[in-house]
């Protein structure tokens, strides 16, 4: 059976930073190294009852294997799949390999989400203060689907080159604005024709707890927003 290919670049890429050989790793799962050979060149793809202890060797999390891997994790009906990605995503990487940063997934009531529930929903962590007034808070998980256009002014999820963040989107010409909703902050202004940046997905629901914003959040950056 063939297999995508980007489980068989992260495994690769896993057993280079691990220093296994092919066959120090098949010995250690109870497998050929012909095995591990034909799982990174997508052959075939490891059975589903050996994802535990590939995540456990691997030191990675389960649920990002499961994903890479095509492999369907049942869950509430009542609740949507959101997949938790990494802050460290480099700009302007192909949506069809955002599935690689993927560091969990949670699962969130489905009527937290007002729009179409059979989307893709991805979710990453907010960082600082700049979105206050908007109910984002530092730390809190910004959900996002790459399947809905950002329109002017939707909040959308944008990388720019020093990484990635949640902003209000304005089209103003030439230029995109990302307007904070924070009186202590500044809008960032694109220039279409020049800036490198990517908008991937509109923002659609918060997670977190409103109680801990406070008034002071509003007049006090942190350092590094």
């Amino acid at each position: 059976m063939s297999t995508s290919n980007t489980f068989g670049q992260f495994l690769k890429k896993k057993l280079q930073e691990k220093g296994y050989t092919l066959r120090e790793f098949g010995e250690r799962l109870g497998v050929s190294h012909a095995a591990v050979s034909h799982w990174i060149r997508g052959k075939n793809k490891p059975p589903r009852e050996m994802i535990p202890l590939l995540a456990k060797e691997l030191g990675v999390n389960i649920v990002k294997l499961y994903s890479l891997l095509g492999y369907v994790v049942e869950s509430n009906p009542n609740t949507i799949k959101v997949k938790v990605l990494s802050a460290e995503i480099p700009c302007g990487t192909p949506r069809e390999y955002i599935d690689t940063y993927i560091e969990d997934e949670i699962e969130i009531a489905a009527d937290v989400i007002t729009t179409n529930p059979n989307l893709q929903y991805y979710a990453v962590r907010a960082k600082g203060n700049s979105m206050i007034l908007r109910g984002i808070a530092d730390g809190y998980l910004v959900i996002f689907s790459p399947d809905l256009e950002v329109r002017h002014g939707d909040i959308g999820i944008v990388w720019i080159n020093h990484g990635v963040c949640a902003r209000t989107v304005l089209y103003r010409g030439d230029h995109i604005i990302l307007q904070p909703a924070n009186p202590a902050y500044e809008p960032i202004v694109l220039d279409r024709k020049k800036d490198e940046y990517r908008i991937i997905g509109r923002v659609v629901a918060v997670k977190g707890d409103p109680n801990r914003i406070s008034a002071g959040d509003i007049f006090a950056p942190k350092e590094g927003d």
